[in-house]
């Protein structure tokens, strides 16, 4: 199974000052929302990493994301935001990509008044800067929008071009059929991808979630399961729905594909269309294939999910910091506890699968580099 990625995701704090739209009015979302409040929702599903979308139309903003992308392994790319018509517009997308995880830029054109704004000529310089440094375009549209970007798409082939939210079509009793037409235009666009994403928020009052389905079955035969990704539009999604319900919806519209199909829908196209410059840091290492315990990479949380090899995986079952270990097998009481295949103590009370292994149940039986290792040779 492939690294399962959000490709759509936000963290803010409205202390910087530069979210326009956001505000007391929304006070399930006016608060800062953190990495560590996030990596919460995403373990709890399963899913191993994400990426960190622009929420303000400021430059400094995506320094502000960048920051937290630099620190955090499973923050897998970040698309932020730049000022279309700065003189230096080139210069600066061109800095941008040298950056490894700014992998995408999106100008937040549901909220300007012109509908028109993108098919100004000025605005073409940054297109052809984004495609020429393979950095996407998000596309954040209602869908009067659509058709705008759809000739953007076609004088800019070499443009890769995502649409967010499906172009947040209102979702009633049907889906509709001028988004259904319009979508079906972009589809026909090879350098369009959409996102599965961000529908919940678009249900009509009283519609049920279930309707949501009907367009995730629209996009995926339209753009066909190579040119979509998934994501789920935290936090903006918990004004609808949570992520667990929202994470167990989309795997119902992925049921009938293909393993393959659902690993590219959630995971693999994000890794392919962002061109991700960096692999998500393993969570933890085993050393020897007679090892009963894994050595943490990096510190790793509770409800993480650690894949060994094709066959095998374990759930982390506490929080357990860099260098420590944990169980690959449940231990009992006196098991030998091996480490670079030789025995390095034994347990002082029994742990699970995933359990943290360290003095507090493991009675050392520490041996030197150089004994080990002659013990790993004589076997």
């Amino acid at each position: 199974m492939s690294s399962i990625i959000d490709a759509h995701v936000h963290l803010w704090d409205p202390a910087r000052g530069d979210y326009g739209w956001l505000t007391p009015a929304l006070p399930k979302l006016y608060r800062r929302i953190d990495e560590q409040e996030l990596h919460e929702q995403l373990t709890r599903a399963g899913v191993n990493g994400a990426v960190l979308v622009q929420a303000a139309p400021t430059e400094a903003e995506s320094d502000y994301l960048l920051s937290i992308a630099e620190r955090t392994p499973w923050v897998r790319g970040v698309v932020g935001w730049v000022d279309f018509d700065a003189p230096d517009v080139e210069q600066r997308i061109a800095k941008r990509a040298r950056q490894a995880k700014f992998v995408g830029v999106r100008p937040m054109l549901q909220d300007l008044d012109d509908a028109d704004w993108i098919l100004h000529p000025s605005r073409g310089r940054a297109l052809s800067a984004l495609a020429s440094h393979g950095l996407v375009f998000d596309a954040l549209i209602k869908p009067v929008h659509m058709s705008r970007i759809e000739q953007i798409a076609r004088r800019h082939p070499n443009l890769s071009i995502v649409i967010d939210h499906a172009a947040k079509p209102t979702i009633g009793g049907e889906v509709s059929r001028s988004w259904r037409e319009s979508l079906r235009a972009l589809a026909s666009c090879p350098n369009v991808v959409c996102k599965l994403s961000g529908l919940l928020t678009e249900l009509a009052p009283g519609v049920e979630t279930s309707k949501a389905l009907d367009c995730a079955d629209v996009v995926l035969q339209l753009f066909g399961p190579s040119r979509v990704l998934w994501g789920s539009d935290w936090p903006v999604l918990t004004l609808a729905s949570t992520y667990d319900q929202w994470y167990a919806l989309t795997q119902r519209a992925l049921s009938s594909l293909s393993e393959a199909d659902r690993n590219a829908v959630t995971g693999d196209n994000a890794v392919r269309i962002y061109r991700m410059k960096t692999t998500l840091a393993a969570a933890a290492i085993l050393l020897h294939p007679d090892d009963n315990v894994l050595v943490c990479c990096r510190a790793v949380r509770a409800g993480e999910r650690i894949r060994i090899n094709e066959s095998e995986e374990i759930q982390v079952l506490q929080d357990t910091d860099l260098g420590h270990k944990l169980a690959r097998r449940g231990l009992s009481e006196g098991d030998k506890v091996l480490k670079y295949g030789a025995p390095i103590g034994s347990m002082k009370a029994a742990v699970p699968v995933g359990g943290w292994i360290h003095l507090h149940n493991m009675k050392s039986d520490y041996i030197s580099a150089h004994t080990r290792a002659a013990r790993v040779d004589a076997t």
